[in-house]
């Protein structure tokens, strides 16, 4: 009886002194955790033992002892028994008590560590936020200025280029334009010259014309009189039966063709006039709208 009151203690002071004597929180609860499943596990083993040691002296007792031996051993087993499941209660009762202390504090110096890691991040937080800060205050007082004088000047140096050129184009659209003139009051001098020397080559032209007219209804009048002296003649010398003597498959007189007309010839050389400037000839309907007129 006395080994199994000696090894209850030992197993309560183990617990006891496992309980108190880690440091680390985490590891603490291991440990007890696996000392109390050890500690039940001696427990239950001497309960049986002791349920066992009952058992074989109430055998005993039925064959060597008084019924009043007997009850009195049994009480005291008993009371030994209850002995040791109050030990036992209590034990459990002031692991779950230092337990729940040491997951408290856990608990508490997880949450210290917590409180003191985020007022770490919050003055983190708060020097990025100054940060932030101050690179919005580098860009709106110093980055966008010089961007905008970068851009103003080179829209001033582009619009400056540009009027350049501008004048440029002008200046050089107006000697363009000068020297077309130029051309064109020479090109209608010619025109104003032609149209003199077609109006008088067309009076030299209609004259010759009446000449050759009057010359060639001259000819055919010759030539009909003379003809006709010489059908006489034929037909006066032709023989009793009065059958002509003239050949009707003989191919006839050529009769001149016509010339080209004064109007084409100088519709002609003013065009010719034209496409020396670089101008062409379109042909279009000879009504248009306002639009392609004007």
């Amino acid at each position: 009886m006395k080994s199994y009151l000696s090894k209850l203690s030992v197993l309560l002071l183990g617990a006891m002194f496992a309980v108190v004597g880690c440091q680390d929180y985490d590891e603490d609860i291991r440990k007890i955790n696996d000392q109390l499943s050890a500690n039940v596990t001696d427990l239950n083993s001497i309960i049986d033992e002791l349920e066992d040691e009952i058992a074989e002296l109430e055998k005993l007792a039925a064959t060597h002892a008084t019924k009043e031996e007997l009850d009195a051993l049994k009480t005291q087993l008993q009371g030994d028994l209850a002995n040791v499941k109050k030990a036992l209660e209590d034990a459990y009762k002031a692991a779950d008590a230092d337990l729940n202390t040491k997951i408290e504090a856990a608990k508490q110096a997880a949450q210290d560590a917590l409180d003191q890691k985020a007022q770490v991040l919050e003055g983190q937080i708060d020097g990025v936020k100054k940060d932030v800060a101050a690179v919005y205050t580098y860009i709106e007082t110093e980055l966008i200025p010089l961007v905008n004088k970068a851009i103003n000047d080179a829209v001033s140096a582009s619009a400056e280029t540009l009027r350049g050129e501008i004048a440029k184009a002008v200046t050089d659209l107006t000697a363009k334009d000068n020297a077309l003139q130029a051309s064109l009051n020479e090109a209608i001098g010619r025109i104003d010259k032609n149209a003199a020397d077609i109006l008088a080559l067309q009076t030299d032209l209609k004259a010759a014309s009446d000449a050759v007219k009057k010359a060639q209804e001259d000819i055919l009048k010759n030539a009909a009189a003379a003809k006709i002296e010489a059908l006489k003649e034929a037909a006066a010398e032709s023989p009793a039966t009065g059958a002509p003597t003239f050949d009707y498959t003989m191919p006839g007189d050529p009769v001149s063709l016509g010339s080209r007309h004064p109007v084409s010839i100088a519709r002609e050389e003013i065009v010719s006039i034209f496409r020396k400037f670089g101008y062409d000839v379109s042909e279009g309907p000879e009504i248009e709208d306002d639009w392609h007129v004007f």
